[in-house]
């Protein structure tokens, strides 16, 4: 006999939200993810909320330079969830920006032991893919069970399917064309 599945009730079930943005550069994205009233900002690029500024947030920002910045903010959060409180909206922006960061990261942390094998130690090699994929998915992973509601913005490309049907997805590296 199969075990009953285990139901709920919707209004028993987490009350947080992670949705991710991805259009072209200058469309309105960072400015979507600051106009709440409460918002924190996850940003490398501090050009790019200039607008959000500009259109009138008071979103706060953590300042980030590198990958153990982001590791390092969500360390935090894990550690000390009544913090987000203060928020209602985590924004990252963005995804794709956070990818060069970590891309950067794989690449620091390898570079020893690339030179050791004459290699050159500012191309990922195969294995370094590997890494780079799940850094960022433990990432996206852990801020998405944070208890807040989280909101990615990622730049966008064009990509053709089998059929010669173009549409849009994030600017993510990964398998295939489509990113991670």
């Amino acid at each position: 006999m199969t075990a009953r599945p285990n139901i709920q009730k919707l209004s028993e079930t987490k009350p947080f939200w992670n949705v991710l943005i991805y259009a072209d550069s200058g469309t309105g994205k960072t400015v979507f993810a600051g106009s709440d009233l409460k918002v924190l900002f996850i940003a490398p690029e501090d050009d790019g909320l200039m607008s959000a500024q500009r259109m009138g947030s008071s979103a706060d920002k953590i300042t980030v330079e590198k990958w153990e910045d982001i590791k390092q903010a969500y360390d935090y959060f894990s550690e000390n969830p009544e913090e987000l409180s203060n928020y209602n909206v985590l924004s990252i922006d963005s995804l794709t920006e956070m990818q060069f960061l970590a891309k950067d990261y794989v690449l620091r942390m390898s570079a020893d032991e690339k030179r050791r094998k004459g290699q050159d130690p500012d191309k990922l090699q195969l294995q370094d893919y590997g890494t780079l994929h799940e850094i960022v998915e433990q990432m996206v992973r852990g801020f998405n069970d944070l208890p807040v509601n989280v909101l990615w913005t990622a730049t966008s490309k064009k990509v053709e399917d089998a059929d010669g049907n173009e549409f849009l997805v994030p600017e993510l590296q990964g398998k295939k064309e489509y990113g991670i």
